[in-house]
Order: structure tokens, then sequence, then C-alpha cells
């Protein structure tokens, strides 16, 4: 049997507290729908590293949101 060669990877686990609250004031209409849609697209899709020691940093970010929850890892 192949033996499987595995990646050591930093990893994040992110959970967005009060977003119960968040769509309660998006159904109260205190909050914008684009706001959230806003955050909900921004969090998995960070802006790419601009000079300084993160421009030599080989980042393969990935990440994964499920419903409030965001995990994240990185090389």
């Amino acid at each position: 049997m192949a033996e499987t060669k595995y990646e050591t990877r930093y990893c994040a686990f992110i959970d967005i507290l009060g977003f119960r609250q968040l769509v309660g004031d998006l159904s109260a209409g205190r909050i914008k729908f684009d706001f959230l849609k806003d955050l909900l697209t921004k969090l998995p899709n960070p802006p790419k590293p601009q000079g300084g020691l993160l421009k030599y940093a080989l980042t393969d970010f990935r990440a994964q949101s499920i419903s409030d929850a965001l995990t994240i890892s990185t090389n």
C-alpha cells in the first residue's frame, strides 16, 4: 500500500459570534443585506499580500465557509 504524504499547514477556525443576531437585525431592517453579503464574501477571500515579508511567503491560502464558521489554512 502506498504511503500518503501530508504537508504541514497552519490552520484557524473562525466563528462569527452574534451571527444569529446579525440575521435577526437583517430581518428587522436594522442592517442592510449588502452588509451581510459583503461580510460573508470577504471572509474567505482576503486581499493578496502586498510587499514586505509577506511577498516572499508561499501562502497557498485555502478557506472554507460553513454557515457562520470559516476554516482557513496556509502552508
